[in-house]
């Protein structure tokens, strides 16, 4: 019997409670009705501000060719979870999550026991310039990670930075939940 792999890819707006929770859950639903016979494994990418992830001495070793990656495993243990595990830095236990849609992605993977493993990547404070480009630096060391992980191809190339504008209707998610 083959093994096949299924990838699908979700790209999210930026969303506030508690439209946030309703997208999230609605997203893990359909993935877990995708294919009965077995359990998917998720692999969540985020990049995220250093003020958004606090823990106790905090001292990041800026390594100015590799971006740090760190590693945060939930559920049962995968093969690919595995090899996620070897190659990224594993969060320390003190870790403070301060970013909404990470913190409620992680309780409803808890609660659906998915086998998860987020890959967060760590760029400045403010997104400037500089910060543009280290955030393109980021995602392009977790595509690599990805693509070297799995039987998937990342081009660097191919990275395309459009930045949106945010308007009125996203300013207001409980307008947008409730009407």
């Amino acid at each position: 019997m083959s093994h096949m792999t299924w990838v699908s890819l979700f790209l999210m707006q930026n969303y506030e409670p508690p439209v946030l929770a309703c997208a999230v859950a609605e997203i893990l639903s359909q993935i877990s009705g995708e294919e009965p016979s077995s359990m998917p494994t998720l692999i969540v990418p985020f990049v995220l501000a250093s003020s958004k992830l606090k823990w106790e001495s905090k001292t990041l070793t800026k390594n100015e060719s590799k971006a740090s990656i760190y590693g945060i495993q939930i559920g049962p243990d995968t093969d690919i979870t595995h090899v996620m595990a070897t190659r990224t830095q594993k969060v320390p236990s003190s870790l403070q999550i301060h970013h909404e849609p990470l913190a409620c992605l992680l309780q409803l993977v808890r609660v659906l026991k998915f086998p998860t493993f987020v890959l967060i990547g760590q760029r400045g404070r403010h997104l400037s310039d500089k910060a543009i480009g280290e955030e393109l630096k980021i995602i392009s060391e977790i595509g690599e990670l990805l693509a070297s992980s799995s039987c998937l191809c990342f081009s660097r190339d191919r990275i395309v930075w459009q930045p949106t504008n945010t308007s009125k209707e996203s300013e207001e998610p409980w307008r947008a939940l409730y009407g």
